[in-house]
């Protein structure tokens, strides 16, 4: 009879334990996965605004047939700031932002209908991608039609007061002295979160076997 009692108690302690183990493991799996939704939502993170966002004196280039270098400086990149101009309320035609790697891959293609486009001041465009930091050519293409007083133009700026994110602009395939106007919004995923997670899931394993 003690035998008896002693292996149920042990039976009891192990179904137990493992029941532990494995709420644990479910708690922390979706601690992560919620954690990995609000990193690519952009709703979790350190945010970094690099580029331009305001400017006082600028030049303007049809927003049509644009290639522009950048280079990519962190792991999520959230949005392009751009600033349009020349546009009509409810105006039908899309602006398509695409980037392409250095290996000429496209990592983005994404349509921003003219009627969602704010005029006159810089134009936030969700891109929310994760990237490799390294060199990329932005493509902007307008399509629509083309109204009485031209397509959509874009703000365009001298090299002096551009970031060092931006480089050589190309206008139907011509080299331009000016470069579009970028803002850069990143998000970065703090380290200090993937050591907390590391060193919380053993140690909540360890716990939970006792």
């Amino acid at each position: 009879m003690v035998g008896n009692r002693i292996t149920e108690r042990r039976r009891k302690r192990k179904e137990k334990r493992k029941k532990s183990l494995i709420f644990t493991g479910c708690g922390m799996l979706i601690s992560v996965v919620f954690l990995c939704v609000l990193l690519m939502t952009g709703q979790f993170g350190i945010r970094t605004i690099r580029g331009v966002t305001s400017v006082e004196q600028y030049n303007l280039i049809e927003a049509e047939e644009i290639e522009q270098e950048i280079e990519i400086k962190y792991s999520y990149l959230d949005s392009i700031y751009l600033f349009f101009v020349n546009l009509e309320e409810g105006q039908e035609g899309d602006i398509s932002l695409e980037l392409i790697d250095e290996n000429g891959k496209r990592v983005l293609l994404k349509d921003f209908p003219l009627d969602k486009i704010e005029i006159g001041r810089f134009q936030k465009l969700p891109v929310r991608k994760f990237m490799k930091k390294g060199s990329y050519t932005l493509t902007v293409n307008y399509s629509g039609d083309i109204p009485e007083y031209g397509v959509p133009k874009i703000m365009v700026l001298g090299e002096e007061k551009n970031l060092e994110e931006t480089g050589k602009c190309y206008f139907k395939g011509q080299a331009q002295e000016e470069a579009l106007a970028i803002g850069y919004e990143y998000y970065q995923f703090p380290h200090w979160l993937w050591l907390a997670i590391a060193a919380i899931i053993p140690l909540l394993a360890f716990l939970a076997s006792d």
